[in-house]
């Protein structure tokens, strides 16, 4: 006798697994991308973590660039106002950049001069406040390498890791959807959904350069900050007589006594002759600033007492861009640095002022 249930049986349909996975993926990315296209029109643009890991890489890239190596070590001035890309057009050298915002480049300096595989070129972020200063996070960072060097070499050789930096860091430090260490569903309900439209004035890339569009703050009072950090003073308001108020400020700034800067400058001369006992170079750039910030730079570390003997006693090539032709008529927006529209300018001019242009090319246009 049939079963009456048999009837009703039906095969299992199979479920096309292949083809929904392929337009989950399909949904996936073309949402990714319609928030990458959103967050660029409304200004958002990827930007990558500085850390101090991310330092000790190009530390180690460093070593191992050997004689190809173009280091730039020093603060903010030299991360926001050089490119990198450029650079490596105009030198035919690989650039390296280990500037620390916030800091001194005196420690790595010393680090580089002890470490006998740097054999290239550096370029130094000259403060003649930081001649003498040897710590900070330059100090930091440094301990850091020569104590992470070998499994910071690993992580750089290992291809598991390889695989891992560009599923991660690749992705990040290049879609605006993890701009300032945001995640894609930050990103969406608080820049694309409140439709914030907010950015950095500071973006970092992948090569720890940086770039600052300094249309983004408000003018001048972002300027007349810059210059009370400058004078070492708290400005909390502002009104139409701050100008003023700083003018005077600056005009009773006094010269700083210059006797621990001529034995501190003796040091540097034993840090240029170790690197270039190997066959590297050591070049010095007092980078660019501008109005009452210059004016109060100029007051403390006046040239004929800072910079021409440092000159002397270090006996390195040395450029200070107000004195250079090529260099002299860049303006910091803010007093201190460049915007990111004079970059490409700026480091090819500095690539001509301090003569790093690769024999028989021809020289970009600005």
């Amino acid at each position: 006798m049939h079963s009456f249930t048999s009837s009703f049986e039906r095969s299992p349909v199979e479920m096309p697994w292949s083809r929904i996975l392929g337009i989950a993926v399909a949904v996936f990315l073309l949402f990714a991308l319609g928030m990458e296209v959103r967050l660029a029109q409304i200004g958002v643009v990827a930007n990558a973590r500085d850390s101090q890991e991310k330092w000790e890489e190009e530390r180690a890239r460093a070593n191992q660039l050997g004689e190809k190596a173009l280091i730039l070590i020093g603060a903010s001035r030299i991360q926001l106002g050089v490119d990198l890309d450029i650079l490596r057009t105009i030198t035919g050298m690989e650039p390296v950049q280990l500037a620390i915002d916030g800091s001194t480049p005196m420690p790595v300096l010393a680090g580089l001069a002890t470490d006998p595989e740097i054999r290239g070129t550096v370029i130094v972020d000259y403060y003649s406040h930081a001649i003498g200063d040897y710590g900070g996070l330059g100090k930091k960072y440094q301990a850091g390498f020569e104590s992470h060097g070998a499994a910071t070499r690993h992580r750089q050789a290992s291809p598991y890791r390889q695989s891992e930096k560009f599923l991660t860091e690749w992705a990040q430090e290049r879609m605006a959807s993890y701009t300032d260490g945001a995640s894609p569903l930050n990103s969406l309900l608080f820049r694309i959904l409140d439709d914030d439209g907010a950015r950095s004035l500071v973006t970092t890339r992948p090569d720890r350069s940086r770039l600052g569009d300094y249309t983004l703050v408000k003018m001048p009072e972002y300027y007349h900050r810059r210059v009370a950090r400058t004078l070492g003073i708290n400005l909390s308001s502002f009104n139409e007589n701050t100008e003023a108020s700083l003018a005077k400020q600056v005009s009773m700034t006094s010269q700083i006594d210059n006797a621990a800067f001529i034995n501190d400058a003796a040091r540097i001369r034993q840090l240029v002759s170790a690197i270039e006992a190997r066959g590297g170079r050591v070049l010095f750039l007092e980078m660019p600033s501008s109005g009452m910030v210059r004016q109060v730079e100029e007051k403390r570390f006046p040239p004929e007492k800072f910079w021409k003997p440092f000159i002397d006693i270090t006996g390195a090539k040395a450029v200070r861009s107000f004195d250079h032709p090529l260099l002299r008529d860049f303006s910091c927006p803010d007093g201190s640095h460049l915007d990111f529209r004079d970059r490409r300018k700026f480091t090819i001019a500095m690539a001509q002022a301090l003569g790093l242009q690769r024999p028989g090319k021809a020289p970009l246009s600005p």
